[in-house]
């Protein structure tokens, strides 16, 4: 399987995690990417999304060093607790702000 249904399907390799039942409901983190690819593809601007925490720190360290802005869509990461307040957290104080779904969305819409 690949890793997004590991973590998406309810038969995923991590289903005992639980992490699919929230992504899954309205407001969950596959919804808030849903509509942040929306944004995005609307405004031909990339989006990359990263299904791994570490992948994601080593993509915003290496941005940053190219000089790009990173910015991290705090609930649209999808994983376990309280992993996902301490990852968040580390990001915003050290890596790249934290922002939700609606504050981007609503960004890339005051800006056409």
């Amino acid at each position: 399987t690949d890793a997004q249904n590991s973590i998406l399907n309810p038969n995923g390799v991590l289903s005992f995690k639980n992490i699919w039942q929230g992504a899954r409901e309205r407001d969950g983190s596959l919804h808030n990417v849903l509509r942040l690819a929306a944004a995005c593809r609307s405004r031909n601007m990339p989006l990359l999304w990263l299904s791994h925490r570490l992948v994601r720190e080593m993509v915003v360290r290496s941005a940053r060093d190219l000089r790009y802005m990173p910015v991290v869509i705090g609930d649209a990461c999808g994983t376990t607790q309280p992993m996902q307040d301490q990852t968040l957290a580390q990001f915003n104080d050290c890596e790249a702000p934290v922002v939700s779904t609606s504050a981007a969305v609503n960004a890339l819409a005051s800006q056409s």
